[in-house]
């Protein structure tokens, strides 16, 4: 059995060329991510924590993502490099996250080829539901997965995923796209 989600004591909203990140996390890692192509939104920190501060803890855990955050949108990518909760997530879920999280910049693997990765080769579906709820999209890239066929969803929507794909110089697949 997963452990109960943990609560964010902080959120901050970082403003992007593509619109914003908005980050939730505690004193241990990130909790959750939300992309929005809204570019009005402004820069936000928000403490959400019983004592209403942020930590030093929480401090040095933004410091981090948002370094990280900053250096992707300059096209530094590189691997994650601070703490993300997946303790409470099932463990398939975070095998495909993990996964997901192992496509490298300017690439794409298509939902059949991640179930293949996680030991699961008739698991495209269920890929793709994981794929549908991923919690921390840009840091699992659920964006770099895609059809067989074309671009597949995602959650802010099929405009987002292509800028992000464009951005990382990947392949926008189109339809009809060819099969592997």
């Amino acid at each position: 059995m997963s452990a109960p989600a943990p609560l964010p004591t902080v959120t901050a909203t970082l403003p992007t060329f593509f619109g914003a990140v908005v980050l939730a996390w505690d004193d241990a890692g990130l909790i959750s991510v939300r992309l929005t192509a809204d570019t009005t939104q402004e820069p936000s920190l928000l403490p959400r924590s019983g004592a209403g501060r942020l930590t030093a803890a929480s401090g040095r855990v933004l410091e981090r993502l948002t370094r990280w955050v900053r250096d992707w949108e300059a096209k530094r990518f590189r691997p994650v490099d601070f703490p993300v909760h997946l303790e409470h997530l099932p463990t398939f879920t975070r095998a495909v996250l993990l996964a997901a999280g192992r496509i490298p910049a300017g690439e794409v693997r298509t939902y059949g080829q991640l179930a293949d990765a996680v030991g699961r080769p008739k698991g495209s579906r269920a890929v793709g539901q994981v794929m549908s709820r991923n919690p921390m999209p840009l840091v699992f890239p659920c964006h770099r997965v895609v059809t067989a066929r074309d671009l597949g969803g995602f959650g802010p929507g099929a405009d987002l995923k292509e800028t992000l794909l464009a951005h990382e110089g990947a392949p926008i697949p189109r339809r009809p796209y060819p099969k592997p």
